[in-house]
C-alpha cells in the first residue's frame, strides 16, 4: 500500500498543467522534462518490480530499452523528439504485461506524459 501511495503522489505532477508564463522554448523544455521524469519513473518501477520478482526479465528489458532509447532521443533532438518517443512507446507498450499495481500506475503516468504530446 505504501508503494501505491508513493506512485500516486508521483502521478500528480504528471497531471499538472504547464506553467503559463513560459516562452515557447520554455514550454518545449518543460514538456520534455516531464516526459523524461515519467519515463525514468517507469523504468525505475520496472527494475524494482523485477528485483522483487513481480515482473519478468523480458518485460523489464522492454521497458528499460524503451526508457534508455527515449532518454537518448530527448537529449539529442530537443525540438523533434515527440513523434519518435510516441512511436517508440506505441511499439513498447503492447509488449508490457503485468498485474503489478505500482508498475501499472507508472505506466499510466508515462501514458499521461507521452500521450499528451502533440
Amino acid at each position: 500500500m505504501k508503494k501505491l501511495l508513493v506512485v500516486l503522489a508521483l502521478l500528480v505532477p504528471a497531471c499538472a498543467p504547464k506553467p503559463i508564463n513560459l516562452t515557447p522554448a520554455g514550454q518545449t523544455a518543460f514538456t520534455a522534462d516531464q516526459a523524461v521524469v515519467r519515463v525514468n519513473e517507469l523504468m525505475n518501477a520496472a527494475i524494482q518490480a523485477n528485483a522483487a520478482g513481480a515482473l519478468d526479465t523480458p518485460t523489464t528489458r522492454v521497458i528499460v530499452t524503451f526508457a534508455v532509447d527515449a532518454d537518448t532521443v530527448l537529449a539529442k533532438t530537443p525540438d523533434g523528439w515527440k513523434a519518435t518517443v510516441k512511436a517508440s512507446w506505441a511499439l513498447a507498450k503492447p509488449k508490457i504485461t503485468t498485474t503489478n499495481s505500482t508498475l501499472l500506475l507508472a505506466i499510466a503516468a508515462a501514458d499521461a506524459a507521452i500521450g499528451g504530446l502533440q
